[in-house]
């Protein structure tokens, strides 16, 4: 019996490992460009150059992977399609060991529909999609909460050897890992109360860390100058603060969770764990509810919310809020066991809106609005039309002086006569000008650019809807009547760059 219930949960392992990475690699090689950042990561592999503003785990994994496939290391389109399919890779590991720690507390199916949950929303799903270091952290986050589940049932030398390594490799991943190892380490002082076995998971981590990121010995100099930009990043903010008196601390739940599930799911998920509140009296719930409320506050109280993609920072969210899901239906099982049925089947009704979301967002990648302006001529615009920062393909235009700090009337005389804006770089101001007590910059910003939208000549919208760094709003806007709008109003440019 217990054979066979072995090849069950191994079956609908691989069916879930099948199914999130499909829908994690879908449409993975739309165009290079569409994600800034993947240019700049791309051309760290080509060079061999190393660059510490994060840390090297997913470069260092995916450059052997490259050398046994022989990819053109000229092509960097080659190179990200392999980095994308790596971050889908982790993302689906991070999917099946849901279904483990499910297995351990859940009904099977219960379990594996939770995880089916867990991929099929798009702040997992989208985000798998891009060479980003985001899902790397997420998937080793997961496990090392997997293997303190089952040191908690049983006590194991290997186990605490594994936890080691994932927490090291976490920390490897991105820094704000050392957020959910500090975390990790005091609840586990707190509940098993031995020090040796802790002091060695610490060193295994942090032997993990310097072997992965070796390079920074000899690079310690640049290795300072890049964690200082990032860490002043996150404590001043990305163009200007957003600070949480501003967004009441509900900036990443309306911004960012509930975009990315889908508003009813993510509310009938949260109102079901406070309707079942005692879930909490649950080590396993008591842990992740810590865990996961230092990160929120973490990511709440920073000022660092960068449009356009600032839902990247709240993915280490959703493990704990779909196993805590889980945990609540458990409760209401046990209120009520003759509806076995219907609470195991819960996540795969929620599943499906959340999944028709996300397969529609990837669907739309490779027509992004961006290639459809390259593709009706405005690359050969160039010489005439003044290009902004996301308004095309990251590699097709040099980047030049942001508008908002440049001189219209010198634009006007060098034969530019029209701009070509993106929503993923006006975003930002708009929201910052809408918050309670706004930053005078992003009032100032939001000010230059409305007046510039007020003077478009086309909008190309989206097919479906923006989301992440896929599909951005652009407008091809007339300089001179900005520039003579601008001066009606008594707007001026200003002088400081917004990155």
């Amino acid at each position: 019996m217990e054979s066979r219930k072995r090849r069950i949960n191994i079956v609908l392992g691989l069916i879930l490992f099948a199914f999130s990475f499909s829908l994690f690699s879908y449409q993975y090689d739309f165009q290079i460009g569409m994600h800034s950042d993947e240019v700049r990561k791309a051309d760290l592999i080509r060079y061999h150059l190393n660059e510490y503003k994060h840390p090297l785990y997913m470069r260092q994994v995916v450059k052997p992977v490259l050398f046994v496939l022989n990819v053109d290391m000229d092509n960097p389109q080659e190179i990200v399609q392999i980095g994308r399919l790596s971050s889908a890779f982790h993302g689906a590991i991070s999917a099946l060991f849901i279904f483990l720690i499910g297995l351990m507390f859940f009904k099977r199916w219960m379990a594996f529909g939770l995880s089916l949950l867990y991929s099929s929303s798009a702040i997992i799903a989208i985000h798998a999609h891009y060479f980003k270091e985001d899902i790397y952290v997420l998937c080793f986050l997961v496990i090392s909460i997997y293997l303190l589940f089952q040191l908690m049932r049983k006590e194991k030398k290997w186990l605490w050897i594994l936890l080691g390594l994932s927490i090291g490799l976490m920390i490897s991943s991105h820094y704000k890992g050392a957020v959910f190892a500090v975390v990790i380490g005091f609840f586990c002082l707190y509940h098993f109360r031995r020090f040796k076995p802790m002091m060695a998971v610490t060193v295994i981590a942090l032997a993990v860390f310097f072997l992965v990121n070796l390079p920074l010995f000899f690079e310690y100099n640049q290795f300072m100058a890049d964690f200082t930009y990032e860490y002043d990043h996150m404590v001043e903010g990305h163009a200007f603060p957003i600070t949480i008196d501003q967004t009441y601390g509900l900036f990443h739940i309306k911004k960012s969770l509930m975009p990315g599930f889908s508003p009813t799911v993510f509310l009938l998920m949260i109102g079901c764990i406070a309707f079942a509140y005692t879930i909490f009296k649950k080590r396993e719930v008591q842990f992740l509810s810590a865990l996961f409320l230092v990160y929120f506050l973490v990511i709440e109280i920073s000022p660092l919310k960068p449009h356009p993609d600032f839902s990247r920072y709240a993915m280490p969210l959703v493990p704990g809020i779909v196993l805590c899901f889980g945990f609540a239906l458990m409760k209401f099982l046990e209120r009520w066991p003759l509806r076995q049925i219907t609470f195991s089947f819960v996540p795969f009704i929620l599943m499906i809106p959340c999944l028709i979301h996300t397969y529609r967002i990837e669907y739309y990648m490779e027509d992004d609005t961006r290639i459809a302006m390259a593709e009706e001529g405005w690359m050969e615009k160039k010489d005439s039309c003044y290009y902004e920062l996301y308004s095309l393909p990251h590699q097709d235009w040099s980047y030049r002086t942001p508008l908002y700090r440049s001189d219209f009337d010198t634009l006007i005389a060098q034969g530019f006569r029209t701009a070509a804006i993106s929503s993923f770089w006006t975003d930002r101001f708009f929201y910052g000008a809408s918050l309670r007590n706004p930053d005078p910059k992003a009032t100032a910003l939001a000010e230059i650019y409305q007046a510039g939208i007020d003077c478009q000549i086309k909008k190309v919208e989206p097919i479906y809807q923006s989301y992440a760094f896929s599909n951005p709003t652009i407008y091809e806007v007339d300089l001179i009547k900005w520039r003579d709008l601008m001066t009606k109003r008594g707007i001026s440019t200003l002088q400081r760059n917004p990155d």
